[in-house]
């Protein structure tokens, strides 16, 4: 006689290495990276040389607030209005 056993509930992530943090943002890991090392990416846990952790709950925050401040600026929350500048030509680059 086989009697089911109790499904074990799924662990839930606390937090996310910098990749995997990346990928839920939408963003490739260079610019979440560019935005660590400017200052405004959201708070990493180090938890040696190597280890560096996004708190799941700190990263919803973090992202949560720019999209409150880009709603109330107008921006895409790059402070720069709807990405594209008015001297910008069709690929981007800013002219004179």
């Amino acid at each position: 006689l086989i009697t089911p056993t109790a499904q074990a509930e799924p662990v839930k992530r606390l937090a996310y290495r910098i990749r995997e943090a990346a990928e839920s943002c939408g963003m490739c890991e260079r610019s979440f990276h560019s935005l660590l090392a400017s200052g405004d990416g959201p708070p990493v846990v180090r938890l040696n040389g190597r280890t560096v952790l996004v708190p799941v709950d700190t990263l919803r925050t973090w992202l949560t607030e720019r999209a409150r401040a880009s709603e109330q600026n107008g921006t895409d929350g790059d402070g720069q209005g709807d990405g594209a500048g008015q001297g910008d030509d069709k690929e981007g680059r800013a002219s004179d």
